[in-house]
């Protein structure tokens, strides 16, 4: 076994007799002194940190942070000790600015890069939003709704008033999504007479939404496999497609002309129908 390094570093967790919680270490002075920081309780809900230092003599390794470590902005991060899930910006000086939620109200921090161990990594979109978006931020918290964007950023309305962040640390908040992206579907069917607003079956029946506001189209959709086929039945099915055009072909072949899923027009799925 390897030799284990107990002396600290940004991203360790320590604790103190009259500190009982664990801590993370932002940085350690030439005189043993090291500054710590944490949230009171390590509750996932706490609002804002708190810091001290400490002198080395006083702390106590509970373990070495290795990571994995946040290399992307938009990352769902947490500090190695504990404490809210947090959503990382764009780094600065080895420094991560993150945001959080704590119910409706909105917190900001800054912590050392290895400070924070990443939990979610981020999927690295920008140019996307556009104003009226439903979004949250990555690490969760209320819906906001994006009122203008530009240079990578996007400025929401949030319960504290017009926030600006950088645009890869929200997403498109699916649930509204959804229920958007139904619509839209809905009313380009409706311009062209056909009614896809109805009760279904039981067996067929879609889903809509999209990850970002001008991505893909993806679906999730139930349907019947052709009789005699080794994979008969009721089977369901994931995927995409490009444009608003294929969303409806493929809505109304399978809930208007109730099409088997064999000879549903052409998507990308990633489901495989083998029984």
């Amino acid at each position: 076994m390897g030799v284990v390094d107990k002396s600290l570093k940004p991203g360790d967790a320590v604790r103190t007799v009259t500190v009982p919680h664990e801590m993370t270490v932002c940085q350690r002075d030439a005189a043993g002194f090291v500054q710590c920081v944490w949230f009171p309780g390590n509750d996932l809900f706490a609002g804002d940190p708190e810091e001290a230092w400490f002198h080395e003599s006083d702390l106590v390794l509970t373990w070495k942070n290795f990571g994995p470590f946040s290399v992307e902005p938009g990352d769902r991060v947490q500090l190695s000790s504990g404490g809210p899930y947090m959503t990382r910006g764009v780094e600065s000086n080895a420094l991560l600015p993150c945001a959080w939620f704590c119910g409706n109200d909105l917190h900001f921090g800054t912590f050392p890069t290895q400070a924070v161990i990443r939990d979610r990594i981020s999927c690295g979109r920008t140019g996307w939003a556009k104003p009226g978006d439903p979004v949250r931020l990555r690490s969760g918290g209320p819906l906001l709704t994006v009122v203008a964007t530009g240079n990578g950023e996007v400025t929401c309305a949030t319960p504290v008033g017009h926030v600006t962040f950088d645009e890869s640390m929200m997403v498109l908040d699916l649930i509204e999504s959804g229920e958007q992206t139904t619509r839209e579907i809905l009313a380009y069917a409706s311009e062209r007479g056909y009614d896809l607003n109805f009760s279904l079956d039981g067996v067929r029946f879609v889903s809509w939404w999209r990850d970002t506001s001008n991505g893909p189209f993806r679906f999730r959709l139930q349907g019947m496999i052709q009789p005699g086929s080794p994979a008969a039945g009721i089977r369901g099915e994931a995927g995409c497609v490009d444009t608003i055009e294929e969303a409806f072909e493929l809505t109304k072949a399978l809930l208007l002309d109730r099409l088997v899923l064999e000879r549903l027009p052409f998507r990308e799925s990633m489901t495989k129908w083998d029984g």
